[in-house]
């Protein structure tokens, strides 16, 4: 990319920039942008904002941006030289007064057409692994599919039982669906690929600590989504012995409790589900429940976790030194947001118990 000279966003005395390419063309002129990355919503998302006056434009109030920025353009967000987020934009809004015009950009990356999207329902007979149907799905969006080393074993496991795409729903919905069963998580990486991998294990090369390099904080602590048992139900065909037997089905069922008063929460498999199944998807949403009444949002200066460290990123630990709000350990970072505007870059870190996708994958599913 040739024109990766242009900056927006850069201040005097900066040392990291934000640059955006739209349609393999650099932008700039940008006053304020939000990049954010998460690893519970699949696609990650950037919202980018320009309010410039007339005079200082020279355009008598037709900007160049404002025309050349269409939705369904394709995006490409680099910190300095290092690519972030890769996608399409969304939406575009543009207003105008006597004095200035205002030009704001929205989109994701390119899973955002995988939750988007349906179809006309799609059959994947038993045998089949949740890489392989990944990749049959995602291939016709220019998605590619990875797989992290800590997911390798779930992600290639093959289904005991057919699994059914249905008229409508979203290839994303059945692709997470599937995942919970395997017990791992799908995310983006920055070029809106698909990657199957589990809760991160790294730690971050600094602390948060209150005090030193924490400039704001908040939590929220909730007893709503708490429950004294977790009771999953699936369905699986049974192996027929006899022809008068071959349409049967069998019922499954697995039970978690907890702690507390008499609080019940049941629910249905992610599709047809032994008691193994069961049991594992009833403890994932055990571990998320408890995990999500206690969460955590931290904003630090700048973008890096050390001065020439790495950018903050989600599916890492860090570890958090908190006595006001009554944590001491790790946390793991499930969404950042490189934010920037009139005051500089800041980043917000929001975090969870690792608890919430801690998880073996089941044989036999």
């Amino acid at each position: 990319m040739n024109e990766l000279q242009h900056v927006f966003g850069a201040k005097e005395g900066a040392t990291d920039r934000l640059l955006v390419s739209i349609d393999n063309k650099v932008h700039r002129f940008w006053t304020q942008a939000a990049i954010a990355r998460s690893m519970e919503r699949g696609a990650h998302s950037f919202e980018l904002s320009l309010t410039d006056s007339l005079e200082a434009t020279g355009l008598g109030g037709h900007s160049a941006s404002a025309r050349a920025v269409q939705p369904g353009m394709s995006v490409t967000v680099y910190v300095n030289d290092e690519p972030i987020i890769a996608g399409y934009i969304d939406d575009v809004n543009v207003s105008y007064s006597s004095k200035s015009h205002q030009l704001n950009v929205t989109g994701r990356s390119k899973i955002g057409d995988l939750i988007d999207c349906t179809t006309v329902g799609k059959q994947f007979q038993v045998g089949q692994t949740l890489a392989g149907i990944a990749r049959q799905l995602c291939a016709p969006f220019g998605i590619e599919v990875s797989v992290a080393d800590s997911a390798k074993d779930a992600a290639n496991d093959v289904f005991k039982s057919d699994q059914m795409l249905d008229l409508g729903q979203s290839i994303w919905e059945f692709l997470e669906g599937l995942a919970r069963l395997k017990a791992v998580l799908l995310v983006s990486d920055w070029s809106g690929n698909l990657q199957i991998t589990r809760a991160g294990a790294d730690l971050a090369e600094v602390a948060l600590v209150l005090g030193e390099n924490i400039q704001s904080a908040s939590g929220h602590f909730s007893a709503r989504g708490v429950f004294s048992e977790y009771t999953v139900t699936g369905q699986q065909m049974k192996t027929p012995s006899t022809n008068q037997d071959a349409k049967a089905i069998t019922q499954n069922q697995a039970k978690v409790t907890a702690a507390g008063r008499y609080r019940p929460f049941a629910l249905s498999a992610d599709g047809p589900a032994d008691v193994a199944a069961c049991e594992t998807r009833a403890k994932w949403q055990k571990n998320v429940n408890e995990s999500r009444a206690k969460t955590m949002t931290y904003t630090v200066q700048g973008w890096r976790q050390t001065p020439n460290g790495t950018l903050w990123a989600p599916n890492a630990l860090v570890s958090v030194q908190d006595p006001w709000m009554g944590w001491d350990g790790e946390l793991l970072i499930t969404e950042t947001r490189l934010m920037l505007n009139e005051g500089g870059s800041t980043t917000e870190i929001h975090l969870l118990p690792k608890g919430a996708f801690d998880l073996k994958p089941v044989k036999g599913k």
